[in-house]
């Protein structure tokens, strides 16, 4: 990555950032997997739908553990942030009833973070990050998955944020 690349990367990120105030916030207070209301499927659903920036957050009681049962909605909005919220992760999701589909699927799109989840066991890729741009995955867990992050695309940045 060229120094102007970098610095264009820093640029979108602190974008990113700096619009989470006025971002539309989706909390994810359900461990179901439904498309209900509070539920990871409807966060993602949600965010897709509204144009402009948009915060996935987390706010569940323990055990912490989301267990998709098919494939999740692709992202498909520029400018979407999830954040599972604590350091180290405390947000799981277990893909271990999901079949062989992907946990987290970034269709396309710039500017999206994933930060600070747990991913296991999922018989496909835990995040695919398809032709986007300026996109960040970091302090998140990943493991016992058949791939781990797949990135197409330019500009993309994956670790840092201090989880493994």
């Amino acid at each position: 990555m060229t120094i102007r690349e970098l610095c264009r990367f820093f640029l979108c990120v602190f974008f990113i950032q700096s619009s989470l105030s006025q971002a539309a916030t989706y909390v994810v207070s359900s461990a179901l997997d439904s498309s209900t209301t509070g539920t990871l499927r409807w966060a993602i659903t949600s965010a897709n739908v509204n144009p402009g920036p948009d915060l996935i957050t987390f706010n569940l009681t323990p055990p912490y553990v989301i267990s998709p049962t098919n494939a999740l909605p692709k992202i498909s909005d520029h400018n979407t942030h999830v954040d599972g919220g604590n350091n180290p992760p405390r947000v799981i999701l277990d893909g271990s009833m999901a079949g062989s589909n992907v946990c987290l699927w970034v269709e396309a799109v710039t500017n999206v973070v994933i930060e600070r989840i747990v991913i296991r066991n999922f018989a496909d890729r835990a995040i695919y990050l398809q032709n986007g741009t300026d996109s960040a995955v970091r302090g998140c867990h990943i493991y016992a998955n058949l791939r781990g992050i797949e990135a197409g695309g330019q500009r993309i940045v994956i670790g840092g944020g201090e989880a493994g």
